[in-house]
C-alpha cells in the first residue's frame, strides 16, 4: 500500500477542488518516504505523530527503517512505546542477541503513559529494526532510544504513585534528544503521539504541558519537522468531503499545512478529528469556557493544522487498528498484572482487547 510513487511527480501540486485554481499551488503532495527523507535535509529531527495503533502507520515505520537511506543518513529513533528502564534489554535485542519474550515485552509493557501495552505493530517495528541491524556493521546500526521515563511498576500501587511520572513524559525524551542526538551532531526520527509535540491545556489538570518541540527548540531553533497522520473525522460525512476536496494517493505527504487552504479543510466547521477529551470521573470541576478552549486546542493539534506536513495513508474508511499484544490473550499472569495497572490509571481493569485488525474509527 505504501509503495513509493516514483512514477508520479516528486512534488506534484495538490488539487483542492473546493478552493479554486488561484490558491491550488500552495500545498504540494509527494511520496511520504521521500518527503520525510527530504525533511531530514533541512532538519535534524522529524517528528512523526503516532496515531496510536494505526496499522498503516506502523507499516510506514517499518518501510522507513528498511530504506537504506535511514541507517546511512539518520540512524536514530526516539519512541514513546518503550520504557527507558529497559534500554539495555532493547539494545541487546536490536543488536541481535537472544532475549526471552517475557523479558523483551517489558520494553513496551512497562511504559508510563499507556493504559495497556502498545499494540503488536510496535513490537513488529522493533523486529524490523533488528532485522536491518543484523545486515549492517555494528558501527552503522540503527539505535532506538526508549523515550518513556523509567518506572518500577511493582512500586506503583495507587494513582498518586503514578501521576508524578506523567510529568516527565515530555521532558525525559527531550533530554535524550538534546544530549544524545543534537549535542552529538546526529539526526533522529521521533515517533510520539501528535499531542506530545505541542503545549496545550489538558482537561485533567488544565495546565499547559510544554511539548517536545518547544522543549527541544529552546536550545535548537527549527530543529523539528513535524508530520501528523490523517485518520478521518469523528462526524459522519466529514471524512468523505475532505477526501473529495484533496488529491492524494495512499502513502502521500502534503505540505505545507499551516496558512494554506489545506488548514481550512482540516478545521472545517462541524468537523473534528477524534473525540475531544472530557475530564475523568471525579476530577475537579472545570469552568465550561476553559474546557471548551482545551477541547478546541486538542482538535486543532490532532488534526495536523499546526504540523509541517500531513501524512495520508489511505481513506479513513480503509484504515485499520492494530491488534493488541497477543500475550495478553495467552499469558494469564501477565494479563492480570496489566489489568492491575489499567485499574490504577483508568479506574477500570477492563482492557477491551483487540485480537484482530478492525476499522481504526472504532478506536473512538
Amino acid at each position: 500500500m505504501l509503495k513509493t510513487m516514483r512514477a508520479a511527480a516528486l512534488a506534484a501540486t495538490i488539487g483542492l477542488a473546493l478552493l479554486g485554481p488561484a490558491r491550488a499551488a500552495e500545498t504540494t503532495v509527494r511520496p511520504a518516504v521521500d518527503g520525510i527523507f527530504a525533511a531530514f535535509q533541512q532538519h535534524p529531527l522529524v517528528g512523526l505523530g503516532d496515531a496510536h495503533g494505526l496499522a498503516e502507520e506502523g507499516e510506514l515505520y517499518r518501510q522507513l527503517v528498511r530504506d537504506p537511506r535511514f541507517a546511512k543518513e539518520v540512524g536514530n529513533v526516539v519512541v514513546e512505546f518503550a520504557s527507558a528502564a529497559h534500554q539495555d534489554t532493547l539494545d541487546r535485542y536490536l543488536d541481535g542477541q537472544d532475549v526471552p519474550r517475557a523479558e523483551l515485552r517489558k520494553v513496551w509493557s512497562d511504559v508510563v503513559g499507556w493504559s495497556k501495552p502498545p499494540g503488536a505493530m510496535y513490537a513488529q517495528f522493533l523486529a524490523a529494526v533488528r532485522e536491518v541491524n543484523l545486515k549492517l556493521p555494528r558501527a552503522k546500526r540503527i539505535k532506538v532510544w526508549a523515550g518513556e521515563p523509567p518506572a518500577d511498576w511493582s512500586a506503583i500501587k495507587r494513582r498518586e504513585d503514578w501521576e508524578p511520572l506523567l510529568l516527565q513524559r515530555n521532558s525525559y525524551p527531550a533530554a535524550i534528544i538534546k544530549d544524545h542526538i543534537l549535542d552529538q551532531g546526529k539526526k533522529a526520527l521521533v515517533i510520539y503521539g501528535a499531542l506530545h509535540f505541542y503545549a496545550f491545556p489538558t482537561p485533567a489538570g488544565m495546565h499547559p504541558r510544554l511539548g517536545l518541540k518547544e522543549l527541544v527548540e529552546r536550545r535548537a531553533p527549527n530543529a523539528f519537522y513535524v508530520v501528523n497522520p490523517y485518520f478521518g473525522f469523528f462526524q459522519v460525512g466529514c471524512s468523505a468531503r475532505f477526501e473529495a476536496a484533496t488529491a492524494w494517493s495512499p502513502g502521500s505527504l502534503m505540505s505545507p499545512v499551516k496558512g494554506t487552504p489545506l488548514e481550512g479543510l482540516l478545521l472545517r466547521d462541524g468537523c473534528t478529528v477524534g473525540r475531544p477529551p472530557t475530564p475523568a470521573p471525579g476530577a475537579p470541576t472545570i469552568p465550561p469556557e476553559v474546557l471548551a478552549r482545551s477541547q478546541a486546542g486538542f482538535v486543532r493539534l490532532l488534526s495536523g493544522a499546526d504540523a509541517d506536513a500531513l501524512l495520508c495513508l489511505g481513506p479513513a474508511a480503509s484504515l485499520t487498528l492494530s491488534p493488541d499484544d497477543p500475550d495478553l490473550s495467552t499469558d494469564t499472569v501477565y494479563a492480570a498484572e496489566i489489568q492491575r495497572r489499567h485499574a490504577i490509571t483508568d479506574g477500570s481493569p477492563d482492557l477491551h482487547l483487540v485480537t484482530k485488525p478492525r476499522p481504526y474509527s472504532t478506536r473512538f
